[in-house]
């Protein structure tokens, strides 16, 4: 029983570890890629 609880929160944790990254690399893909309007990416005005 206590393995599948641990199990269970290392899952959700990895979900949500997983999620975060997904989040930040669909921030920075379109940070890099919206060239077109330099106004919603301040990186890209920045570099």
């Amino acid at each position: 029983m206590v393995r599948r609880t641990n199990s269970l929160v290392s899952i959700a944790r990895l979900s949500s570890l997983s999620e975060r990254l997904g989040q930040l690399f669909a921030h920075e893909l379109s940070a890099h890629s919206s060239t077109a309007n330099p106004r919603d990416s301040p990186r890209l005005a920045d570099l």
